[in-house]
């Protein structure tokens, strides 16, 4: 029986495994390639809430997995040792897979990581609850403060007395009640700041007391996704990111650096946001607030570590993973509602931090959507970081573009469960969803589009992975790159052939033709082509092949390539016409 087969038999029994402190746990023995001792085979029950992630909301999600193991003979009783903390911390790593004769550790999916930060017992059980590592970053941050020795009066501006100046700078500037003061020195010995310029940043001058409370105001200025790398990594995490004054202190190697960096640099290549950093308090909400909500990303966490999921975004001519009715389980469930059309959107930006407020506000509307159900604002957005000296109405403007073209719309939301193969699949991923019985995007059943997978959770019952999808912005617009034509470069066959170095182009169930017959590939092995029936003709060296006419290509065809409509408008189909990728 084929690996594949295996996993659409439901009649299989799902397995959880646990591994925690060296040892592995679970609910029923591994088939075959790990073998876990009987005593450990105590897995009673386990929750593992799904991930999800909200257009509207950045507000981050942190599922507690939990799972209980029978204490028998007293087993992680006595692991647990003297002290009942031992196993608190500890990391846990939630392995899924099934039983079914043959299935191998190795074909087990790693389902969540965390650290155990809970545990009950309950008559001759345990409960273990773990938190996601995205957890660790509620801690508050450059939040460093002294107070002043003396008193400062509004014109004074040789010097200011602190209890103690070693938090402090050589140089920079320092908050004191509303009031940002600039200075030039630092006098260690008498704990002193010299070379003051009060009323800095738009502020006013004030008198203030004794031991009135003084903060240390660090300016950075970088890329939006260069500034969360270096607050997550800086102050002890080490590597090129640890360069800042204060930060979680998070080792890289539990963050998906790579993740982050290839998406700065597919979708914020030129973006440059400035922030005073100052009485942050919790790391995980400015973060959320500053960075992950101004450039439409969300935390995940993946194999334990932190990364993002960039939504609303598709990187145009890449191919997708596809969920369709060969891969799913049961009827997916099909939904379209108005209740969370948004039609404006209110962007505020270039932040004073003098005056404490936002000084650029913009208004975009989505007037066709306005006709049709009336103005609906409920998105503000703020942001401290974008500054209109560094093309910030350049950045609100794609920002709120784009999601007013998401938002401004009734949402189709499709709930599907797919097959245990596609348990690698996470949150913010864009998947081509296929099936012959939901609606499509443009009417009729159908629907053969990409999508944006919003929550991912395990079904235990089922054993399938349960997804919610959401179109994008881009389900207006078809994609699609220049098909291709290569030359046949030697004959096997008149129905197999090797093409000219684009083999990788084609898929078996294409259809192609050469001088004006059509023929469907059967069979692609590199750069040979073989069709289902040969050509009336002798093939010879030098002949192009081509795709056939929009109308004769299959729906993979039309998702992945550009056809040029006869009449220059919409196709007979009444689907729209293509934007070229390269």
């Amino acid at each position: 029986m084929s690996f594949l087969t295996e996993l659409s038999n439901t009649q299989f029994k799902l397995n959880v495994v646990v591994s925690m402190a060296g040892q592995f746990y679970s609910r029923f023995q591994i088939d075959s390639g790990l073998i876990i001792p009987s005593e450990n085979i105590i897995v009673s029950t386990a929750s593992l809430p799904a991930l999800s992630v909200d257009i509207r909301n950045v507000r981050t999600a942190l599922p507690s997995n939990t799972f209980e193991m029978l204490d028998y003979n007293s087993i992680i009783s006595n692991r647990m040792g003297a002290s009942e903390t031992r196993l608190l911390n500890e990391e846990i790593v939630i392995y899924i897979g099934f039983v079914t004769g043959s299935f191998h550790w190795s074909d087990y999916r790693e389902f969540a990581r965390g650290n155990v930060n809970s545990i009950t017992k309950k008559e001759n059980a345990y409960t273990f609850n773990s938190r996601s590592s995205i957890d660790f970053l509620q801690k508050n941050i450059f939040s460093k403060f002294n107070s002043l020795s003396q008193p400062l009066s509004d014109v004074a501006t040789s010097e200011l007395f602190l209890y103690d100046v070693s938090d402090f700078p050589d140089s920079g500037i320092v908050k004191i009640g509303d009031e940002f003061i600039s200075y030039t020195g630092r006098d260690i010995t008498l704990d002193r700041l010299t070379g003051l310029t009060r009323g800095n940043l738009s502020s006013v001058p004030d008198n203030y007391d004794a031991d009135e409370n003084i903060f240390r105001v660090d300016l950075i200025e970088d890329n939006p996704l260069t500034i969360l790398l270096q607050i997550m990594i800086s102050n002890g995490g080490g590597g090129t990111y640890d360069v800042l004054p204060d930060g979680l202190g998070i080792s890289p190697s539990k963050i998906n650096v790579a993740q982050i960096e290839a998406i700065r640099t597919q979708f914020f290549p030129s973006d440059t946001y400035r922030f005073y950093l100052y009485e942050l308090g919790n790391a995980l909400e400015f973060l959320e607030t500053e960075i992950l909500q101004a450039t439409n990303t969300r935390f995940i966490s993946e194999e334990g570590m932190i990364g993002i999921a960039i939504l609303d975004q598709v990187i145009i001519g890449a191919p997708t993973p596809t969920i369709d009715e060969n891969t799913s389980s049961g009827f997916p469930q099909w939904s379209t509602n108005s209740d969370k059309v948004i039609n404006q959107i209110i962007m505020q930006y270039n932040f004073s931090p003098g005056l404490d407020k936002y000084t650029k506000t913009q208004i975009f509307d989505d007037l066709p959507s306005q006709a049709s159900f009336g103005k609906i604002t409920t998105l503000t957005y703020k942001s401290k970081g974008i500054q209109a000296d560094l093309d910030g109405a350049g950045i609100v403007s794609n920002r709120a573009t784009r999601l007013l073209a998401r938002l401004s719309t009734p949402q189709t939301e499709i709930r599907v469960k797919t097959f245990f193969s596609n348990a690698d699949l996470q949150v913010g991923d864009k998947i081509t969803f296929d099936h012959r019985y939901l609606p499509g995007a443009t009417g009729g059943l159908g629907i053969h589009d990409q999508m944006e997978i919003m929550s991912r959770g395990l079904d235990l019952n089922s054993g399938t992975i349960a997804i919610s999808l959401q179109y994008t912005s881009f389900i207006s617009v078809r994609i699609g790159v220049i098909a291709p034509s290569p030359l046949i470069i030697n004959v096997i066959s008149d129905s197999e052939f090797e093409v000219d170095n684009y083999g990788i182009g084609y898929e078996i169930g294409y259809n192609v033709r050469i001088n004006n017959e059509e023929r469907t590939i059967i069979n692609v092995s590199g750069n040979i082509l073989t069709v289902d029936s040969d050509f009336s003709f002798p093939l010879n060296i030098g002949m192009m092949v081509k795709f056939v006419d929009y109308n004769n290509a299959t729906d993979e065809q039309k998702q992945e390539y550009i056809f040029i409509s006869p009449t220059g408008g919409n196709f007979p189909d009444g689907k729209k016409n293509y934007l070229i990728s390269p």
